[in-house]
């Protein structure tokens, strides 16, 4: 950026006081237009990765994923020269990684309904008084009868890799009676995936969970509408899982209440198939970037194994060309 007296403002400035403002900065688009200004400022914020700084502060659940990679950037170049240019290009290409990442964040376009199917159901209610009533056994007089209820359900999303802004709980009605059958009161929700992919979801327990993230408490208010919960910054799902965690009160005794699950609505947008993660497995999880494909909201143009066999076909035809 050069003034009109001469000189260039990063010099001027010097790399502290640049990198302070360059940290400032809340909007991905701001810190690409700064990387456009010239060579040196595109080298300063590449080799500092503000870009990745700004998405670990947007989401700080990515801070798991040991590297990202573009699929079609260095493990298709034929000609590297040194160690010092693939350095660079591992830079400039995470840069573009988290400039993207950085955008969906923030971006609101091709909001969606996330939750693909529910997976487990659970009510602790019901298993407590069932432990309850196997330790007083001959008791007939005994009844248990708490006032709250504890619905644990997970959902499989519509990606392994998707971005949610909003919680949405819709209580239970009985039609005949047009009354509640249960008082929503407070809502937890996780984020993550199954440590074994080819794990059975019903049999894990819950330590074969890894949660990328657990929300706080939210409390609902007490109304027969759908309570919806618009979530403070735009939450990470990586593995494609969300748990919820809902505390309500109701009539312990009726039947139609305790085979009734409350609906619940996840509002977002899929990161697919621009964005994926691999290594859910192994647990060294790894972003990835696949440039060529449609990103949320648009029709993929060709499958993602279709993408990377183009990738290696123009691979080989600059190694033939290479030997002639």
């Amino acid at each position: 950026m050069a003034e009109r007296g001469g000189g260039n403002l990063l010099e001027r400035l010097g790399p502290d006081l640049s990198a302070a403002v360059l940290l400032r900065m809340e909007d991905p688009a701001d810190l690409v237009r700064s990387a456009s200004v010239s060579h040196s400022w595109r080298r300063f914020v590449i080799a500092n990765r503000f870009c990745k700084m700004l998405c670990l502060r947007m989401a700080p659940e990515i801070s798991c994923f040991v590297r990202a990679v573009e699929v079609g950037s260095l493990s298709y170049h034929v000609k590297v020269h040194s160690k010092c240019s693939v350095q660079l290009e591992i830079l400039e290409s995470e840069h573009k990684i988290y400039a993207y990442l950085g955008f969906r964040l923030v971006s609101l376009r091709f909001l969606k309904e996330l939750i693909l199917q529910p997976i487990v159901f659970s009510n602790t209610a019901d298993r407590m008084e069932n432990i309850l009533q196997n330790i007083i056994v001959r008791n007939m007089n005994f009844s248990f009868s708490s006032s709250q209820r504890q619905f644990l359900q997970t959902f499989k999303l519509v990606a392994d890799f998707c971005v949610v802004h909003e919680i949405k709980v819709h209580p239970i009605i009985d039609i005949t009676y047009s009354t509640i059958m249960y008082k929503p009161i407070t809502l937890r929700f996780r984020l993550g995936h199954l440590r074994d992919e080819n794990a059975n979801h019903e049999e894990s327990p819950e330590q074969d969970y890894n949660w990328t993230y657990v929300s706080t408490e939210f409390s609902l208010a007490q109304t027969v509408n759908v309570q919806s919960i618009k979530l403070p910054r735009s939450i990470i799902c990586i593995g494609g899982l969300l748990q919820i965690e809902l505390m309500s009160s109701g009539r312990p005794t009726d039947e139609l209440f305790d085979k009734s699950i409350p609906k619940i609505e996840a509002i977002g947008h899929s990161l697919a198939p621009t964005l994926d993660v691999s290594g859910i497995r192994t647990g060294n999880l790894v972003l990835m970037y696949f440039p060529g494909l449609v990103g949320d909201g648009q029709r993929a143009s060709y499958s993602r194994s279709k993408f990377i066999n183009g990738l290696k076909r123009r691979r080989n035809r600059r190694q033939f060309k290479g030997e002639r």
